[in-house]
């Protein structure tokens, strides 16, 4: 037999040889159709924010601090022992910081050694539950009884009763005793997830705040009161860098005029739909400054509305009438933080409220921080009769 023939003999049995093979894996994982069970659809009719990370089996259970998977999690708070085993993370953390510290009213959150955004929140499962929807606001646009007519467009004002708009347009709140905490996100409407995120999953009680520079102020202000939140809009303060850093042409600035300064305020509340009042976003080049301050407040004061200041240093009106109110956050979060300094954060804010009797923190709307607030509210839950009483910051007027 020639070489030719042995070649052709030997392929001929490898092929066959392979083709059984095949045919015997097939049969051992060939499984009958009418075995097969149906693909489950998933309502399309419920609300639902889809979360870009998937997260395996074991990135769930490092992501619990208990290292229970959530499946475990949810069995054990059927049997009512989740909250002996779960460890209160902040609780812990808080009574390894400073009491020095802890005695500060306003906290610049350092960049501590942490992962970036973007790889930490991975780990983050709390924006994309399903909540349930909080019923909306009695009063979701304004009423023309606390307008006036500006040209073409609106402005607030008192009423001829003597009612104040953020008397009229605040989350309604029963008094009660305990400890306060108080949440408000500034700078939305400018990015749309974040935004929905903020207005969809947050608890109805934290206050949202949007830019002036929103396009649609007013509707999307009106989508987050008929998610139960109260509203305010944000104001642009000089920072200690303009113009390097610029809050936009509506920014309040040393060099303007008075006139000029309030027309730019009177540009930010026009036609912004319901809202209680305005944040003062920086503001640290007038800190001193009570000729530039004083016509801001008294213009805000007089038209029934709050002013919250991100730094209590911001200069404290002297204002007599008994109108509007002043507010100062006690933790300010800009858009840079890392992990552990929200989470040092947090428990300090717990600690300034056990001390004084509230405390408010003022985040941006990143997704991280939006998450840590649902975050914080669920540990909270488990607390039982210690804990803290979440507030909008409307709640706060009558303590400060």
């Amino acid at each position: 037999m020639d070489k030719s023939s042995k070649g052709f003999i030997i392929f001929s049995v490898f092929t066959v040889g392979l083709a059984a093979i095949v045919i015997i894996l097939s049969l051992l994982v060939w499984q009958d159709p009418s075995d097969l069970q149906p693909t489950k659809v998933m309502d399309l009719s419920k609300e639902i924010i889809d979360s870009p990370y998937k997260l395996t089996e074991q990135e769930m259970i490092a992501s619990s601090s208990d290292g229970v998977s959530f499946d475990e999690e949810e069995s054990l708070k059927e049997e009512g022992s989740f909250e002996k085993i779960s460890s209160n993370a902040l609780g812990d953390f808080a009574e390894d910081i400073d009491e020095e510290e802890s005695g500060s009213l306003f906290v610049v959150p350092s960049l501590m050694e942490g992962r970036a955004e973007d790889e930490i929140v991975k780990t983050f499962t709390g924006l994309s539950k399903l909540v349930t929807p909080s019923p909306p606001l009695e009063i979701i646009d304004p009423i023309p009884e606390l307008q006036e007519r500006e040209g073409n467009s609106y402005l607030p004002k008192i009423s001829e009763a003597g009612v104040e708009a953020w008397e009229v347009y605040r989350r309604p709140f029963i008094f009660k005793n305990g400890d306060k905490i108080s949440f408000i996100v500034y700078g939305l409407g400018l990015k749309k997830e974040e935004t929905e995120l903020a207005i969809s999953k947050l608890p109805p009680e934290v206050t949202l705040s949007f830019s002036p520079y929103a396009d649609n102020l007013e509707e999307q202000i009106s989508k987050a009161r008929e998610a139960g939140h109260e509203t305010m809009i944000d104001l642009p303060l000089q920072s200690k860098d303009f113009p390097a850093i610029d809050g936009g042409p509506d920014t309040i600035v040393i060099n303007s005029t008075p006139e000029e300064n309030i027309a730019k305020l009177e540009n930010v509340l026009k036609d912004s739909g319901a809202f209680i009042g305005v944040i003062g976003i920086n503001g640290e080049a007038l800190f001193s400054r009570s000729d530039v301050l004083k016509p801001i407040y008294e213009s805000l004061f007089s038209r029934g509305l709050l002013f919250l200041s991100t730094n209590p240093s911001l200069l404290l009106p002297s204002i007599s009438e008994d109108h509007g109110g002043f507010i100062s956050s006690d933790i300010f979060f800009s858009d840079n933080m890392f992990y552990p300094s929200i989470e040092n954060n947090f428990n300090l804010l717990e600690k300034i409220s056990r001390s004084q009797g509230h405390g408010l923190m003022v985040l941006a709307p990143t997704k991280i921080l939006l998450d840590s607030i649902n975050k914080w509210q669920e540990k909270n839950e488990q607390r039982g009769s210690h804990k803290f009483i979440l507030v909008p910051v409307s709640a706060l007027v009558e303590e400060r």
